[in-house]
């Protein structure tokens, strides 16, 4: 979802929340405040100052014992900010100073039946292909495209091969691409406009990803054997001691450094040292989709059997998330808090139906995107800021969300940027009021 960020600095009438300083306590502002890295319970009549780089977690107390009046004072010193959280029965009121936005979609394209894509890091440079078919008549042969504008236009790849696509992957900004056609990589290193078949890599490759810079590939067969490139394709080894599979979905974190691969009908198998060494976790599902933070930290893992699953500790364990649905394709942003996944249900005689979730607290709950959208989705796309999103449909249109206009309300989680602050006051009920809001605030 795009944002519209409103900014606003506090007047000189409002109160203004000292800093505390470089040590870890102090009392300003009435309140007494510490400084925080890492996630944290409030406590009433407390104040929090978020440090470091990292964006900093802080959950409301508990309904039990909190009187009316008695609240809660958060602010970013640090370049990572912080969420605030309501907790269990907890809900927060937020007015005009929280931006509080919300998603339609917009159909971009709907001629040229795309099957999968993969975006930038802005969400502005897209790779897609058509599949090939086969029906009534001669064969269709599906062509590659890229697009520049978010999906408004697309242009041909012109030196690609038009034998159909199944897989897509971008480095950052849109220049290193790689894709399958026929189960072989092919991959360019200038934004689509040529392209090479990588003959030395591996056949019946059916999943890709690549590392931020585009140069570290993994890409497993439908069945086989996981395979890596550190050179954007050019030579290929296989995966230390991952098994024969059939994988189904493979993901990378930026640095390449933290993999995670999928088999159609088993376990989930994770890497942290570059796909040398691999570890068997997950529950057994029928995996369709896979993304990994930047960092290799945060995963989520689609099953097209059972529910969305999330990982915070490189996939080492997994909690279970959305309802059981028939889930094709998740993404999520380079901090891994704000996740998309979609679903594909098949009516049987040819129509497709199916819904966009959106959680914007790493997985912890899940909202429909737009309830007035439901053309079933093959495949998802996220900017690494989570705020553009491309997604293709079960009939190969693709769609962009939209931002639409913003109604104060009632919030789960208020996202404040560096220099942001606000009070939260208890008002009875489970309900918090956001008060004295400085900076650029978002709320979910």
């Amino acid at each position: 979802m795009k944002r519209h960020a409103i900014e606003r600095r506090c007047a000189a009438a409002l109160l203004t929340l000292a800093w505390a300083g470089c040590g870890g306590s102090s009392s300003t502002g009435g309140l007494p405040w510490s400084v925080v890295t890492t996630d944290t319970l409030a406590a009433a009549d407390h104040g929090y100052e978020t440090s470091g780089g990292a964006r900093v977690l802080i959950t409301l107390p508990p309904t039990a014992g909190l009187a009316a009046g008695q609240e809660v004072a958060v602010r970013a010193q640090g370049a990572g900010g912080f969420r605030v959280r309501a907790g269990v029965g907890q809900s927060i009121t937020v007015g005009g100073e929280v931006s509080f936005p919300a998603t339609t979609w917009v159909e971009r394209d709907a001629t040229h039946g795309f099957f999968g894509l993969a975006a930038s890091s802005d969400g502005s440079r897209l790779l897609s292909g058509e599949s090939a078919s086969v029906g009534e008549g001669a064969p269709s042969f599906g062509q590659l495209f890229t697009s520049s504008d978010a999906g408004k236009t697309w242009a041909r790849c012109d030196r690609s091969p038009d034998t159909g696509w199944s897989a897509f992957a971008s480095s950052a900004d849109g220049e290193r691409l790689a894709a399958v056609s026929d189960g072989v990589v092919h991959t360019s290193s200038d934004g689509g406009l040529t392209w090479t078949a990588r003959a030395g890599a591996p056949a019946g490759i059916l999943a890709l990803a690549a590392s931020a810079d585009g140069r570290a590939l993994v890409a497993a067969e439908s069945y086989g054997r996981v395979h890596l490139s550190r050179d954007g394709g050019a030579t290929w080894a296989v995966a230390g001691d991952v098994p024969v599979g059939a994988w189904s979905a493979v993901a990378s974190s930026a640095d390449g450094g933290t993999l995670v691969a999928a088999t159609y009908f088993g376990w989930i198998h994770a890497s942290t040292d570059g796909g040398l060494h691999w570890s068997v976790t997950g529950p057994q599902r029928r995996w369709g989709s896979l993304a990994v933070s930047a960092d290799g930290a945060r995963m989520v893992a689609a099953a097209g059997d059972g529910w969305v699953y999330t990982s915070s500790d490189s996939g080492s364990t997994w909690r279970q998330g959305a309802s059981r649905r028939p889930w094709t394709s998740v993404a999520m942003s380079a901090d891994g808090t704000k996740l998309i996944a979609v679903e594909l249900i098949w009516d049987g005689v040819g129509g497709y139906g199916g819904a966009a979730y959106t959680s914007h607290d790493a997985g912890d709950t899940w909202r429909v995107s737009d309830a007035a959208l439901s053309p079933g989705w093959r495949a998802i796309a996220s900017s690494a800021d989570g705020t553009r999103l491309v997604g293709a449909t079960g009939g190969g249109a693709i769609y962009a969300s939209v931002p639409t206009a913003r109604i104060p309300g009632s919030a789960d989680l208020i996202e404040g940027a560096q220099g942001a602050s606000v009070r939260l006051i208890y008002a009875g009920g489970g309900v918090f009021q956001a008060r004295d809001a400085s900076g650029t605030l978002f709320g979910y």
